[in-house]
């Protein structure tokens, strides 16, 4: 993750009603990306949908979710701050510790 350079950045904890303990923790800022011409495309290879991904699990099979995403305004320079889309959230799960 990157938690030194993503900006804005925030996030939640889960913990144990009983002790309090740390259960897990998840990341949450802007999509930001540092290729000007990163496409959003779900048809491609590259995308990494197998054939059982696709035969077991919901996928954008028509493009349609990657259309909207491409289609969301983005700003910012690839060589400085990077791109940011202001309106794709990035969610990383840094820990799911269990419990019980």
């Amino acid at each position: 993750d990157r938690l030194d350079t993503d900006d804005p950045i925030f996030g939640y904890m889960v913990r144990s009603k009983q002790q309090g303990w740390l259960q897990g923790f998840i990341t949450l800022t802007t999509f930001t990306t540092w290729h000007k011409d990163y496409e959003w495309n779900s048809l491609v290879k590259e995308a990494g949908i197998s054939d059982d991904d696709k035969r077991n699990y919901r996928w954008d099979y028509d493009n349609r979710l990657a259309n909207a995403l491409q289609a969301q305004k983005r700003e910012g320079d690839p060589d400085a701050e990077g791109i940011v889309w202001h309106r794709v959230a990035e969610v990383s799960l840094l820990g799911a510790l269990g419990y019980g």
